[in-house]
């Protein structure tokens, strides 16, 4: 089978992939949800109700008594050397980057 050519292979990625499908495991929606008392509640109407009381209480927060005040002058930039980049610095920076995690729409890879 699949499975068993990628086991073969050591294709973990794929074997996981094939695994998670056989068994029917998908994100973890059924989550409880639970209102302040503890109390699980059971109907999607009483769960949608928490969620808009949680982001009510959560979002709508008064106005700070104190501003945070910036200083007038910043530090200086550290000192930061431009110079060429070495092979051996490119490859140490190729080997951090993890697999199969592609650039996002931001181009910052994860």
């Amino acid at each position: 089978t699949e499975a068993q050519r990628a086991a073969d292979r050591n294709d973990t990625r794929t074997l996981y992939k094939i695994a998670r499908e056989l068994s029917g495991a998908g994100s973890n929606t059924g989550v409880p949800i639970q209102d302040k008392n503890g109390k699980t509640l059971l109907t999607e109407e009483e769960q949608n109700a928490r969620w808009v009381e949680h982001f009510r209480e959560t979002l709508n927060q008064p106005e700070p008594q104190e501003l945070f005040t910036f200083p007038e002058e910043f530090p200086s930039d550290p000192e930061v050397d431009c110079g060429i980049i070495s092979e051996t610095e490119i490859i140490s920076a190729i080997k951090t980057l993890k697999n199969h995690k592609a650039a996002g729409l931001d181009q910052i890879p994860a």
